[in-house]
């Protein structure tokens, strides 16, 4: 059987508004962020005309609100527009943040579009040549959906045809985002689908590859928690294979760069290292928002612990890159560094510091015991409002923080 070509692509989010970006980016950067979904977007059309594809799968999340901006929507008719053009069918999902109502006002689009009603449904895709593609799925109809979705999906009986399904959810392991749609990736496998076009998580994961489970990401980083290309896959699907080739499309890139301080002993040492390790990111065809690091251990820990010193080396960092048009732009500079303190002699000794390294250990090998010390943050009434759960890597960053702070303190009494 001839194979199959498709793009597979996810959480648009159409008309993000990027709240909380605008007083940190220069007005030019913050600009293109905001239009970074629509000519990602954009792009991915390019790639299927260019490839000739067979059709356009979109899992969810088209737009990023209920409420879609007209100009939003009149963004996305002409792109799909010219899919028509092309004689490129799109099949199309709805999930949590634009899900598919009666009281939602959208505009109509091309006789090529095919959107997955509330309730499940099947489309069958067929080729000139009699190649066939049977297309599963169902949009969501409010923004939470907690029931099971896999009682929409039932295989028709054709051992000819191809059969693709579409899913706005969350595999179970899968964590940082709410919990729509849940399911097992063994369940997946009962239902013999031949492939499992996903959506919903915004970090690009290939969970299977017989059959293939596929998260191609959201299609444009909203903030640094969303790093690394971003864009589409392009699937070309047989009967014996399948293979996926990731397209780039997104405009902007957020990055993080770290830089060690071990062996410096000046801060204008630690700005050319920091321009050196900036160089690949130099890149004419999209920009990069970048979190420095700097890390290890030497005596510029006391110069980039100073909030105020690190804010003026962003700044003189920045000067280097035309802020009309950067295509480098370092948007915070983080420190994970500390003075030369030989934490291991210090774990054996019977001080006040001892204690303080050994109970970091015991909380560092026991992560759930912290989650009692930040209780009193999350139920708070105004902390709960700005800070979720933390990842084990994030608590283990804040310990190790924590730490530093402590024995760097203690070090400089001791010398004073």
């Amino acid at each position: 059987m001839n194979s199959l070509t498709f793009i597979h692509c996810a959480d648009l989010h159409i008309d993000r508004p990027f709240k909380g970006l605008q007083s940190s980016l220069p007005d030019s950067l913050y600009n293109l962020v905001k239009k970074g979904s629509a000519i990602s977007f954009t792009r991915i059309v390019d790639e299927a005309i260019k490839r000739e594809v067979d059709f356009v799968v979109i899992s969810g999340d088209l737009f990023d609100a209920e409420k879609r901006r007209i100009q939003g929507q009149l963004h996305v008719r002409n792109e799909l527009n010219r899919l028509h053009e092309a004689k490129i069918p799109a099949y199309i999902i709805h999930g949590n943040h634009d899900p598919l109502h009666e009281q939602i006002q959208s505009l109509n689009m091309p006789e090529n579009v095919h959107v997955f009603p509330p309730e499940s449904d099947v489309f069958v895709y067929e080729r000139g040549d009699g190649v066939r593609a049977y297309m599963y799925g169902f949009s969501y109809q409010s923004r939470s959906f907690t029931d099971d979705p896999l009682v929409y999906y039932k295989k028709v009986e054709d051992l000819n045809g191809y059969h693709i399904a579409l899913l706005h959810g969350q595999e179970r392991t899968q964590t940082g985002h709410d919990p729509y749609a849940s399911f097992d990736l063994s369940a997946l496998y009962s239902l013999n689908m031949d492939y499992w076009a996903l959506g919903h998580i915004h970090k690009r994961q290939e969970l299977s590859t017989s059959p293939p489970v596929v998260y191609p990401g959201n299609i444009q980083g909203g903030h640094r928690n969303e790093q690394g290309e971003k864009g589409a896959y392009a699937v070309a699907l047989s009967r014996d294979d399948a293979e996926l080739h990731f397209i780039e499309t997104a405009p902007v890139v957020w990055e993080t760069c770290y830089v060690p301080i071990d062996d410096l002993t000046t801060v204008e040492a630690w700005i050319d290292r920091c321009q050196q390790m900036l160089k690949p990111f130099v890149d004419a065809e999209k920009t990069y928002i970048v979190t420095v690091i700097a890390h290890g251990r030497g005596d510029l820990h006391r110069e980039l612990v100073d909030e105020h010193g690190r804010q003026s080396l962003r700044e003189a960092l920045n000067e280097a890159y035309d802020e009309d048009e950067p295509s480098i732009w370092i948007d915070r500079i983080e420190t994970q560094t500390g003075l030369h303190i030989d934490r291991e002699s210090l774990r054996e000794g019977d001080d006040f510091a001892a204690d303080i390294v050994r109970l970091n250990d015991e909380r560092l090998t026991n992560l759930d015991q912290v989650d009692e010390l930040y209780r009193p943050l999350y139920q708070h009434r105004l902390g709960r409002k700005y800070v979720s759960t933390f990842t084990n890597e994030e608590k283990r960053e804040i310990l190790q923080q924590a730490e530093q702070l402590i024995l760097s303190a203690l070090y400089e009494e001791g010398r004073s």
